[in-house]
């Protein structure tokens, strides 16, 4: 503890900070640690339904636990039992989600990343599609503010859901984001079996990246003789449809393209 009475005791959900950690994950963790850093007389208490992957800080409590409660059936069920039992002031339901019901004495504060379930919702496996569809509006009708990563989720906010963002908070630049040395990058291009020359996209694999039409795009060139570098693909896989599969693996076997998986951030 940087204190032993903080002001104030701010709950987190640490779910997306979990290993393997996606864009919510880099988007909560960048953000999380600078308000850790510029708000050291506070305790940040994170909550999650796995092992939390953060940087130890003297005002920061992982209680992250492996539970039986997976995905919104642990905001649902589980959470709100942790946070009564907390002594938390406040909340930040960093990934849409907050507790169905508003807990006595704890103000909250929820993050909207998108409403791809409205827009693209064949993009989702059904059960993430419909988690959201029920979850996230409801939270946003009870959060006492409400955040957008964007100025474009905020008008999807405004006119799908009725209510105005209270701000728009955008990605911040994590520190590993910098210029390496000539020698860094030919480590880290042998350890993959990489070119010196190639194209790279970034992201889970998943029909919601739009990977498709990107891949369907480069093949088409390719195979009108356009010099195309090879097109790397990084990223876990998410959920996939048999059309991204089948695309996907057609692709590899030309050689054209190259999937290497989930890829460290620091490479």
């Amino acid at each position: 503890r940087y204190m032993s009475e903080p002001f104030l005791r701010v709950g987190v959900d640490a779910s997306p900070l979990g290993p393997g950690r996606t864009g919510v994950g880099n988007y909560v963790s960048t953000l999380l640690r600078a308000m850790c850093e510029q708000n050291p007389q506070a305790e940040f208490i994170l909550f999650g339904n796995t092992t939390i992957a953060f940087d130890k800080m003297p005002n920061v409590i992982a209680m992250g636990a492996p539970s039986r409660w997976r995905g919104p059936l642990w905001h649902t069920i589980e959470l709100g039992r942790l946070l009564a039992k907390s002594k938390v002031q406040a909340f930040w339901g960093t990934n849409g989600y907050l507790p169905p019901y508003r807990i006595r004495g704890i103000r909250t504060v929820v993050t909207v990343h998108d409403l791809a379930d409205v827009f693209v919702p064949e993009t989702q496996a059904r059960a993430v599609r419909w988690a959201r569809r029920f979850l996230q509006p409801r939270a946003v009708r009870l959060a006492d503010r409400v955040i957008a990563v964007s100025n474009a989720t905020a008008a999807d906010i405004e006119s799908v859901y009725g209510r105005k963002a209270d701000a728009v908070i955008h990605p911040l630049l994590s520190p590993r984001f910098r210029a390496v040395t000539k020698a860094d990058s030919v480590v880290t291009l042998a350890k993959y079996e990489l070119p010196e020359r190639f194209l790279l996209t970034v992201g889970t694999l998943e029909p919601r990246k739009n990977l498709v039409p990107l891949i369907a795009a480069y093949i088409d060139r390719r195979s009108r003789g356009t010099d195309l570098p090879l097109l790397v693909l990084v990223g876990g896989d998410g959920w996939r449809d048999r059309s991204f599969q089948r695309m996907v693996s057609d692709a590899e076997r030309s050689g054209w393209v190259l999937r290497l998986g989930f890829v460290p951030g620091d490479d």
